[in-house]
């Protein structure tokens, strides 16, 4: 019997991440904020930077931003991942910011939460720079997991010969058709 190797064709999920809002931010009126955040990469040696839009008020950010992921590896590599979250303020029109807070999150929470690999949590940012005394700024994150759905594949029949053709012109080549088969199966894949 013949082993099939997973190694070229690993497994891959599906990963969602939600940055909903935060609570317990002192910063100026000023201030416009933003989530940075770091995804692992394959070989944990590097990690994908990406930001959020800025949020609309410093009194009481929120952002409801939505990042899909598809993630190649098993459910196991990927419990091994975490994500790093930076709350940022930036000031003026530069491009500079500054640290307010950092905190992170596993994607192995989300796999062993519930049944449909999903939660939703308050994450405690640790203080960096000058954040104002009192309670914990924090963030909620929401996290899914799942595994993709098949794209179904459908055969396309392609004519032989020009007796095959049922239009009433009998002169055709039935390009025509599988254009519009083409075309029904790209509907169904998109």
């Amino acid at each position: 019997m013949k082993k099939t190797s997973n190694a070229s064709n690993p497994p891959h999920l599906d990963c969602h991440l939600t940055i909903a809002r935060a609570k317990n931010i002192t910063c100026s009126k000023n201030d416009r904020l933003f989530i940075r955040y770091h995804l692992s990469t394959s070989d944990n040696k590097r990690s994908a930077r990406l930001e959020t839009r800025e949020a609309t008020s410093a009194s009481d950010p929120s952002w409801d931003d939505h990042v899909h992921l598809e993630c190649h590896g098993s459910a196991e590599e990927l419990g091994r991942q975490k994500v790093v979250l930076e709350l940022r303020s930036r000031r003026g029109w530069g491009r500079s910011s500054s640290l307010l807070g950092r905190g992170e999150v596993a994607w192995g929470d989300a796999l062993a939460s519930t049944p449909d690999m999903s939660m939703e949590r308050w994450v405690v940012m640790d203080r960096e720079g000058k954040v104002g005394e009192g309670e914990m700024a924090m963030l909620l994150v929401g996290m899914k997991v799942g595994v993709p759905e098949k794209v179904g594949r459908r055969r396309i029949r392609c004519r032989r010969s020009l007796s095959d053709c049922e239009c009433e012109h009998g002169g055709c080549l039935g390009v025509e058709d599988d254009v519009f088969a083409f075309a029904a199966l790209l509907v169904d894949v998109c």
